[in-house]
Order: structure tokens, then C-alpha cells, then sequence
């Protein structure tokens, strides 16, 4: 149906809520995280809510599929986290993305692998985590495509890799030391890197290859500094003391898995 003119007026005038019918929706996960994340940090608010999203993937994609067309989908879901500077805060983002998975990590239930992997030994580990979730998560994203891309022979076939993680499966290996089978596996992936290095980097087979398309590519921009704002606050929490958002977080998604 193709909607026209004044019709798509009267269209989007259907669709929009009142200013009641908002008041009786629930905050998900996302609006919870984003709210405690902005209340931690400046960083721009596109990497709370691609925080958000990792953590959903991660910690409930042991327990559901995507239903599509072509078959059952895991969840796992890959974040690339771009900015120019460091006052983009990306590193404090990934932080407190952390922060929350350790404190649901109790058990078998541990998520966060090394973000210093190579393809083999990433498959190793894999091996012996059959359909559980894993993160994985790198600074310095250029360097990794560059290093990919370069002399050094053990990363090469890692986009590969990871295109094969993103469907569900950690191909078996066959060697002499060690062989492992395909295993099943929720595979989530959280970089970040300065934009412009990154795009020197990246070519146009990287995206014909699979690896681009299956990434959501995250963008921010640096808030305008001033004086205020470029000082370090003080913490609202003590040594001693609890941070309530922190814990409501976390167990929120105790409860959900």
C-alpha cells in the first residue's frame, strides 16, 4: 500500500500515542540501562542503548532462537562501537556494559571471554561451551581488521570465523594435537575503535564477505566540552555503599533467565 500527500499525515496521526496512553507503557530493560548508563556517563546515548542490547542478547540468548524464514537464528548480536576521541567515552561504556554481566555471572553462567584471541584458540574455548552464551569484546577495532588483513598468518580467516559464530556454530577442527567438533553456540561481539582508522581499514570485500552486513555499526559524537562537564564528578557511591540501579539491573535479568 502506498500512502501519499496528506495521507501520510493522517497516517502517522493514527499511529502516534497520547500523551495517556504513553503513561500506561512499561519502561523495558533498554529505558532502565540507558537511564542508570546516562546517569554514570556522558557518553553518547547510542552506546548505552547498543550496551543494552548486548547484554539482552548475551544473557537470554541461551534460552531462545530467532523464528525466521530460513531456520532457527541465535540471538547473539554484533555491536562495532565507532567514535573519533576518547571523549566519545567508548571505553567507559564497555565498562559498565561489564558491570552488569559479572553480576549475573554465578556458576556455570560466565559469560565474558579474553578480547585477546586467536582464531584457533577462540575455537578451543567455544569447544567446551556448547550452546552457552560468550562475549566477546576488543578495544581497537582497526588494529584487529588490520592485523586480519596483514602479515600475521594465525589471524588469518577471522572474519570467517566470526561470520560462522554469528549463525550459531563453532566449526570443528581436525588437528594433530587437537580436534574438536561443530558445537552450537550463542556468540555476541562488542568492539570499539576510532572511526577514521577503522575506515581505512575496512574494504568493500569485508562487506561482500559477510562480516559488514551482519554487524550494527554504532556512530558518536563527542558532547561540547566545558568546564563543568570535563571534571571528574565525585561518585554518588561510597566505598561501602550499594549502587540500587546497578542491582536492579542485574537482577532483572537473574529473574528473566
Amino acid at each position: 500500500v502506498r500512502i501519499v500527500g496528506e495521507g501520510i499525515a493522517a497516517e502517522i496521526e493514527k499511529l502516534t500515542l497520547t500523551t495517556e496512553e504513553v503513561s500506561y507503557l512499561r519502561s523495558t530493560f533498554v529505558d532502565d540501562y540507558v537511564a542508570w548508563a546516562r546517569s554514570k556517563t556522558d557518553a553518547p546515548e547510542p552506546y548505552h542503548i547498543a550496551g543494552a542490547l548486548t547484554i539482552l542478547s548475551l544473557i537470554l540468548g541461551e534460552w531462545g532462537v530467532g523464528d525466521v524464514q530460513y531456520g532457527a537464528q541465535r540471538l547473539g548480536m554484533f555491536f562495532t562501537v565507532l567514535g573519533e576521541t576518547t571523549d566519545t567515552r567508548k571505553t567507559t561504556s564497555r565498562n559498565l556494559i561489564n558491570r552488569v554481566i559479572r553480576l549475573t555471572e554465578v556458576g556455570d553462567y560466565q559469560y565474558i571471554l579474553t578480547s585477546d584471541a586467536t582464531e584457533e584458540g577462540l575455537i578451543d574455548v567455544l569447544a567446551t561451551r556448547p550452546n552457552q552464551s560468550s562475549l566477546y569484546d576488543r578495544d581497537e577495532v582497526q588494529k584487529l581488521i588490520s592485523d586480519i588483513k596483514g602479515q600475521k598468518g594465525y589471524m588469518k580467516g577471522f572474519l570467517e570465523t566470526l561470520n560462522e559464530l554469528y549463525d550459531g556454530w563453532a566449526r570443528g577442527r581436525i588437528r594433530a594435537a587437537k580436534s574438536t567438533k561443530d558445537t552450537q553456540v550463542n556468540f555476541v561481539q562488542y568492539l570499539m575503535g576510532i572511526r577514521s582508522q577503522f575506515q581505512e581499514n575496512l574494504e568493500l570485500s569485508d562487506f561482500k564477505s559477510g562480516w559488514g552486513p551482519r554487524n550494527v555499526f554504532v556512530r558518536g559524537e563527542s558532547p561540547e566540552r566545558t568546564r563543568e562537564n570535563s571534571r571528574l564528578a565525585q561518585g554518588k557511591h561510597g566505598h561501602n555503599k550499594v549502587d540500587r540501579g546497578l542491582q536492579r539491573l542485574a537482577q532483572t535479568l537473574t529473574k528473566a533467565r
